[in-house]
């Protein structure tokens, strides 16, 4: 776009006067950069060049597209931690404090590939309790707010910012905080270490994930007893915890006096053995 550049001869600070009329804020208008930020989230820099250029008529180069979404994200690392708004607003939220954390894989300019470390804070009401043969009937109420946040970090770095955030939301107390993750050591360690006694739960589906892998590793893929043992499994997991997971394992070896029983259950003992090693970890996160 071509428009005049107005500046006093006293030497003070110009400006383009039609910028303000026309929605413009610095180079781009807000609709182009809030295009370009969220294509950038999902796709390369110069796909993103490629996309504007296609579905807006824009031509940015990458490098510039680039520049533009830094920006933005250390503008929003620099508001996030003192937004009061947000804050205000989940003081005042109904519900119960969800802390939520996990990790994937982002490919840097200086170092490679590395892990972006992402936690999502909620407040969601409580469901009417449900038996575990109803788990997946009722799904639980929608959070009524959540916010969330990421960087590319240590976990020993990410978490030092666990608990400014949450005092900064109003939370004080972190036993009143319920905190969800996979298996991964890292969260737990964070988490025993940021937010000391906190209510800690091993998350539903990654367990459900060993479970059948485990009935898969002894019954084959995909096949109709694995799919049975699997179910069974997680029937006594969401009914007793541990000792629901170390009962389903004696039922997998059972005890016999037959060489081709022993050779079986000889068989099975790695694939359970796996299983108990990965559970013992989370005995106090299971109920």
């Amino acid at each position: 776009m071509r428009r005049r550049y107005w500046q006093c001869r006293c030497g003070a600070a110009g400006a383009y006067a039609a910028d303000d009329v026309l929605g413009l804020d610095g180079r781009f208008s807000r609709t182009v950069q809030k295009h370009c930020c969220r294509l950038a989230a999902d796709v390369s820099f110069a796909a993103t060049s490629e996309h504007l250029r296609e579905l807006l008529g824009v031509r940015i180069a990458p490098g510039t597209a680039r520049a533009l979404v830094e920006g933005h994200g250390r503008a929003m690392a620099a508001f996030q931690p003192r937004d009061a708004a947000t804050a205000q607003a989940f003081r005042q939220a109904a519900g119960d404090v969800e802390f939520a954390v996990d990790a994937g894989k982002v490919n840097t300019r200086e170092a490679g590939w590395r892990d972006l470390k992402i936690a999502a804070i909620s407040k969601r009401t409580a469901a009417p309790p449900r038996t575990p043969a109803q788990w997946q009937e009722d799904r639980l109420p929608a959070a009524t707010l959540v916010l969330a946040f990421a960087a590319v970090a240590t976990a020993q770095t990410f978490r030092r910012c666990w608990r400014g955030t949450l005092r900064h939301l109003g939370v004080t107390a972190f036993a009143a905080v319920h905190a969800l993750g996979d298996g991964a050591s890292w969260i737990w360690k964070a988490v025993n270490r940021a937010l000391t006694g906190c209510t800690q739960t091993l998350d539903v589906y990654h367990a459900s994930q060993r479970l059948s892998g485990c009935a898969q590793s002894i019954f084959g893929e995909g096949t109709a007893a694995a799919t049975t043992a699997f179910e069974r499994g997680r029937e006594l997991l969401l009914h007793d915890g541990w000792p629901g997971v170390c009962a389903w394992v004696a039922e997998l070896l059972p005890r016999s006096d037959t060489p081709e029983a022993a050779a079986e259950v000889e068989r099975r003992r790695p694939a359970t053995d796996r299983l108990l090693r990965y559970f013992a970890k989370h005995v106090n996160r299971l109920d």
